[in-house]
């Protein structure tokens, strides 16, 4: 117990246990080395997302995309829908995700922007918010959906 504060494991001054200094390098050592790990983990993955894409039909122009919109919601319109793989849709974006487009939503309970542009999952990168108001994390969320397909 220390004299000056009365706490038990204090140490004040230099005096430090050399217990006490071998466990804290250790527990550095350690922490650097994870960080790294990760890191390099982190790096391999994008080096390989950026290789193959998941959803390879996903790497489209803009007006490309659009009528890709545009069809899935006629569809959506005269109620006929193609049938969705959500099996193999699932195996594809363990990886990561390419979608081809991102939209910003009403969050409306009513319908899904997935179901009214007839698309599946990874297709669209949705941000929904009540009344369609743009602030800055909806931005920012739009710019990461942008960018997924590097992640």
């Amino acid at each position: 117990m220390c004299q000056a504060c009365g706490f038990a494991d204090i140490i004040h001054g230099s005096k430090m246990r050399r217990r006490t200094f071998v466990f804290g390098a250790a527990a550095g050592a350690m922490a650097v080395t994870s960080a790294n790990a990760k890191g390099q983990i982190a790096q391999s993955k994008r080096t390989k997302q950026a290789s193959t894409p998941p959803k390879p039909e996903n790497v489209m122009t803009p007006d490309d995309a659009l009528a890709r919109l545009m069809e899935g919601n006629k569809r959506y319109q005269q109620g006929v829908a193609k049938r969705h793989d959500f099996a193999a849709e699932r195996e594809a974006l363990v990886g990561g995700q390419n979608p081809y487009a991102a939209i910003l939503s009403c969050a409306d309970s009513r319908i899904a922007p997935e179901y009214a542009f007839d698309s599946s999952r990874g297709d669209l990168f949705v941000v929904r918010v009540a009344g369609n108001i743009v602030n800055p994390d909806n931005i920012a969320s739009l710019e990461y959906g942008a960018i997924a397909e590097s992640w």
